[in-house]
């Protein structure tokens, strides 16, 4: 840390991958000790043991704080775990890559994939306290890996080895509560989370599981993608057509739709995106870019459907997987609502926040402390990737939502929420926010009676282009073909 004083400037120690923010740590680990004495001392010897270079007491200590925190992050719903374990299953991670990948050289490849892994976990279950040294980490992992040869995923077994050393645990998760999911979804990955295992404490049982894990996302998901309604390209377009506008002025979007609550189809709001042009999101770049990175996939036909799982596989395994759903073979699996892009800073600099994301509806009270009027607004940026028949059923959200089309298209149907008794939504609870009728197309008029004749607004979300959802509009969305969308929600 920088520190001043009248009479003298003390030059800063240079940020080094390896280390975490010293001060942070010692009130994480304070915090957690009123909480969990064994936890902390765990976090804290872990700490030491890096600081010291003694790697193996720091892959042993790091892997105990990992399970400890583990097995509190999937207890109960995620609103009710106190933020100090995000902080402290982090900042475990974090010792636990740095210590499997300084113990020895052997199988360098696969311990270096092990502790990249073990990275990710950390940026998707931590909070934000140690989330610029993960990257940091994450970035020295990625040019060692280039370094080691098959950079960005290519050549990579595909089998998700994972050395004991970084204690990498594989199986369902949840994402930080920083990044909170849409409810619809966020329901079901608790369920999935509560019944998660604890990590593996053998590098047997480790690779067995992050092996498991990949097999189950390039496997089938049964007959769920036949049963998947009727392919979106074969879905005509037969309700009202949503407003189409081209670069409208923020104070029209903000007076005529967000005030108004209207959605809206936005032309070229993504223009100059490098995603659309020089850094195009192909498959093969989406391998180069973030091979190596782990990431949770949706299996199933959707989050409500009796067969939904998620698993934690190496992105490079979906790639594969998408690649020969676009040739007719393997299963569908679905990365969505991912906050990809707060993990994979890459991906980020390839998409820019359109303007119309710095609107709001709220009038700042002036007394208002600035930190809280950022709670408040808090943007939240999420990845889509997914093959050709895609669902996310009916429902709604809380919050503003620009939904931009990178690679394919959707179709997109749209019930505005006055309509909300004639749709059917769960009863209060994890499911609420859904409808009981999962493809619009094919209702039940014996058990859905008032649905039959609800206008609604219905589209082809192109490549290029963005929707406007407002908050509680009810959406359907289906892939027309492999698809890779970017939503933008804010309050």
């Amino acid at each position: 840390k920088m520190v001043y004083s009248a009479s003298r400037r003390v030059k800063p120690r240079k940020e080094d991958a390896s280390t975490l923010d010293a001060v942070v740590l010692e009130a994480v680990v304070a915090e957690l000790d009123a909480t969990d004495r064994a936890a902390a001392g765990a976090l804290g010897r872990a700490s030491d043991a890096v600081g010291a270079a003694d790697w193996r007491a720091a892959a042993e200590h790091s892997a105990v704080a990992q399970e400890l925190a583990w097995k509190v992050l999937h207890t109960g719903h995620w609103t009710e775990v106190a933020p100090v374990w995000r902080a402290a299953y982090a900042a475990a991670c974090h010792c636990a890559a740095v210590a499997c990948t300084s113990v020895d050289a052997a199988s360098e490849r696969e311990v270096l994939l092990g502790a990249l892994r073990t990275v990710d976990l950390g940026l998707m279950l931590g909070d934000t306290r140690f989330r610029a040294a993960l990257l940091r980490l994450a970035r020295r992992l990625e040019t060692l890996l280039s370094a080691a040869g098959g950079g960005g995923g290519e050549g990579a077994s595909g089998e998700g080895v994972v050395p004991a050393r970084a204690a990498a645990v594989a199986g369902p998760s949840r994402l930080p509560s920083g990044r909170s999911l849409e409810p619809a979804r966020e329901a079901t990955r608790i369920a999935l989370a509560v019944s998660g295992t604890p990590p593996p404490s053998s590098a047997a049982s480790a690779s067995s599981a992050a092996s498991a894990a990949a097999t189950a996302a390039a496997s089938a998901v049964s007959a769920s993608a036949s049963a998947s309604t009727s392919a979106s390209a074969h879905r005509p377009l037969r309700g009202h057509p949503a407003p189409r506008l081209n670069r409208p002025s923020l104070a029209y979007f903000f007076n005529e739709h967000m005030s108004q609550s209207q959605p809206a189809l936005l032309e070229g709001a993504i223009d100059g995106w490098p995603s659309m042009g020089a850094r195009r999101w192909t498959l093969p770049y989406l391998r180069r870019a973030a091979g190596h990175r782990t990431v949770p996939v949706e299996l199933g036909e959707h989050y409500l459907s009796l067969d939904f799982d998620e698993q934690l596989v190496r992105l490079s395994d979906f790639v594969d997987q998408l690649e020969r759903a676009e040739e007719g073979g393997g299963r569908r699996a679905y990365l969505a609502q991912h906050a990809l892009f707060d993990q994979v800073p890459q991906l980020r600099d390839d998409i820019a926040v359109p303007d119309y994301c710095s609107l709001s509806l709220e009038e700042e009270d002036e007394a208002e402390g600035e930190a809280e009027v950022a709670v408040a607004g808090e943007l939240r940026i999420n990845a889509w990737l997914g093959p050709k028949g895609t669902v996310s059923p009916l429902h709604y959200d809380r919050y503003h939502n620009l939904l931009a089309q990178v690679v394919g298209s959707k179709y997109v149907r749209l019930y505005s929420p006055l309509h909300s008794d004639r749709l059917y939504p769960h009863p209060p609870g994890l499911h609420e926010v859904s409808s009981r009728i999962l493809d619009p197309d094919q209702a039940d008029e014996a058990a859905f009676p008032l649905f039959d004749g609800t206008p609604f607004i219905d589209l082809l979300l192109r490549e290029g282009e963005t929707l406007y959802i407002p908050p509680r509009w009810w959406h359907f969305v289906e892939a027309r073909e492999t698809s890779f969308s970017v939503s933008f929600w804010w309050s």
